[in-house]
């Protein structure tokens, strides 16, 4: 049976946009799991200290979804939280 399949391409700027780390961020890679889940290593002011050859840990920033003043959605990442 045939399936609906297509690839997107999408910058790393746009993602770091996204996730709001644009500001001093950087991709390094992209990896999905058997899951459904797809880890992006982002190196970023925000993000933990490791030494050379460590393996970055887990971060999960929060992020809070408001309405702005036309009722459109905003969401922030909570940069306090990390």
């Amino acid at each position: 049976m045939d399936r609906n399949i297509g690839t997107i391409k999408v910058s790393d700027e746009l993602i770091l946009a996204w996730l709001d780390f644009a500001d001093g961020g950087r991709i390094l890679s992209v990896t999905k799991d058997g899951w459904g889940m797809t880890d992006i290593t982002i190196e970023h002011p925000d993000m933990p200290s490791i030494g050379a050859g460590d393996k970055p840990p887990l971060v999960c920033p929060r992020y809070t979804t408001t309405s702005d003043s036309m009722g459109h959605s905003v969401t922030i990442r909570d940069k306090e939280s990390q």
